[in-house]
């Protein structure tokens, strides 16, 4: 089964990481706005976010800090009149390798619709590669939530730009129920074939519900809500039950999870893994 897809449409975007002194903190126009996550297989801590906003309440900075990935940061650039122009992913690996990574925004109105991505990789040996460039597109509903996202693959072509690639890595249709959370979300990967997975939702608040701006929070899945209580994914062309994702949760006074189990398992039981998370807020 391909579990690796089941996780990464489960498991939160963002990385991790420890408090950096010199970000202060914000002033932020909501409350239960997200400050830390800290995730953990086996009781053992893999992962920590920290979350750092600009004096509009915009997410200006996330630090990395995790045992696979390695440590860095994520920041986020704003024109004059407020609109995320673009981010960047500055990552030292756990095999000092460094990764940068720069992110550009395309937007039609007020709707991100594409994202180029030039990635640059220098080894511990101080050798690199070639940048190679990345490409994503968004298509939306009319309640402005994305239906469709396209993802654009290098390939590996000799000096590609984000207008040439051709080669499309997968494709991901999303549906959603009358409150705007998912209800289901189909992958054509052309690699590992096609599944799909089912959600039920509860009427308690996503961690990441108010990370502004709305329309950046859309594009990578924050546009539910509420919380999954379960999610179960399916072969597409049989409709055979292939796992399952189970969530508890603790809350703080506001409805917010302070703590989130998931267990991830086979339809049958026979493999499973879980995982803690943990949230603190503004």
């Amino acid at each position: 089964m391909r579990k690796s897809l089941l996780l990464l449409c489960l498991i939160l975007f963002f990385s991790c990481s420890p408090d950096n002194e010199n970000d202060p903190e914000p002033t932020p126009s909501e409350a239960n706005l997200i400050k830390s996550q800290k995730i953990y297989a086996f009781g053992v801590l893999e992962e920590e976010n920290n979350y750092y906003y600009n004096s509009d309440g915009k997410i200006s900075k996330i630090d990395i800090n995790s045992v696979y990935q390695g440590i860095g940061s994520f920041e986020y650039f704003y024109d004059a009149n407020g609109r995320m122009e673009s981010f960047t992913l500055t990552l030292l690996s756990p095999f000092d390798d460094q990764r940068e990574e720069i992110t550009t925004l395309f937007y039609e109105g007020e709707k991100i619709v594409r994202t180029c991505t030039t990635v640059s990789v220098t080894n511990e040996d101080g050798t690199s590669m070639d940048p190679t460039v990345d490409k994503v597109e968004y298509e939306y509903n009319s309640r402005g939530l994305v239906t469709k996202l396209i993802k654009y693959d290098h390939d590996y072509q000799a000096s590609a730009t984000c207008e040439s690639l051709e080669y499309i890595e997968s494709t991901t249709n999303m549906q959603y129920d009358s409150n705007g959370n998912f209800s289901r979300l189909e992958d054509s990967g052309n690699v590992f074939g096609s599944i799909y997975l089912t959600y039920t939702f509860d009427d308690t608040f996503n961690p990441f519900k108010n990370i502004k701006p709305v329309s950046f929070r859309n594009i990578y899945n924050y546009s539910s809500e509420n919380n999954v209580l379960m999610a179960e994914e399916f072969n597409s062309n049989t409709n055979e039950k292939v796992g399952y994702v189970e969530y508890n949760y603790e809350f703080n006074e506001d409805k917010y999870p302070v703590s989130i189990t998931k267990k991830w398992s086979t339809a049958d039981d026979f493999m499973y893994q879980t995982y803690t998370y943990e949230y603190t807020y503004y």
